[in-house]
């Protein structure tokens, strides 16, 4: 009875161990809708005006990062754009950012 006991007990750790050590997933991605407000492009940052992030987080006025500074470029505070946010391990950022139009005046 003590060998069964002690089987399943070495059984039961094991599977926690696999669990417990299974990688996160590496990255998430969301897709953004968004007016830019400002652009720091000496910090590769832009601040964006967007809506509900489904899956990930509420409409609200966030600054983000990008990796590649490239992707500011030719963007101006007022523009309409559609971006993807992805979720990693070291962090947060937008990529794929695309002008898709200009906010209205005043708007």
């Amino acid at each position: 009875m003590r060998a069964h006991t002690a089987l399943a007990v070495c059984l039961c750790l094991a599977l926690v161990g696999a669990v417990a050590c299974s990688p996160a997933p590496a990255r998430r991605t969301f897709a953004l809708q968004g007016e830019v407000i400002s652009i720091e492009p000496a910090s590769k940052r832009v601040t964006v005006k967007h809506g509900e992030i489904k899956g990930f987080m509420a409409a609200m006025t966030m600054s983000y990062q990008v990796q590649d500074e490239k992707l500011l470029g030719g963007l101006a505070p007022g523009d309409l754009i559609s971006a993807t946010v992805v979720v990693s391990a070291s962090g947060t950022y937008l990529s794929a950012i695309q002008k898709v139009g200009q906010a209205p005046a005043g708007g």
